[in-house]
């Protein structure tokens, strides 16, 4: 039984490494690129545009007729200082608590609702 079962796996293994060695270049069927055409490099000389001078051309100023503006020097108005004056707060009353709270802050005190039964 022991023999069986190695058998199943050498059996196994051998289709596995077959299966990755097996040769899969015809799959690739869409991939057969032609190889580049070797280009050597050409030495030219290209020589470099005759520079020709600069011409030198008057374009006079075009004519003004909209007028300058005038500079003209606006005083500051002259302002008064600010007046200190002292406006007392009006006395008002704090208003009362509708709530009481506890010293901690969480614990309300409310009413207890007492219900008296009916006894027959």
């Amino acid at each position: 039984m022991i023999n069986f079962f190695l058998f199943k796996f050498f059996l196994v293994t051998l289709a596995l490494v077959a299966a990755v060695m097996a040769d899969v270049s015809e799959l690739s069927s869409g991939y057969d690129y032609p190889a580049p055409a070797p280009s050597a490099p050409v030495n030219t000389y290209i020589p470099p545009v005759a520079a020709s001078e600069p011409v030198q051309t008057y374009i006079p100023p075009v004519a003004a007729s909209a007028p300058e503006p005038v500079n003209t020097y606006i005083p500051p108005v002259a302002a008064s200082e600010p007046v200190n004056t002292y406006i007392p707060p009006v006395a008002a009353s704090a208003p009362e608590p509708t709530v009481e709270v506890s010293q901690d802050g969480y614990r309300y005190k409310t009413h207890r609702r007492r219900v008296y039964r009916k006894r027959a």
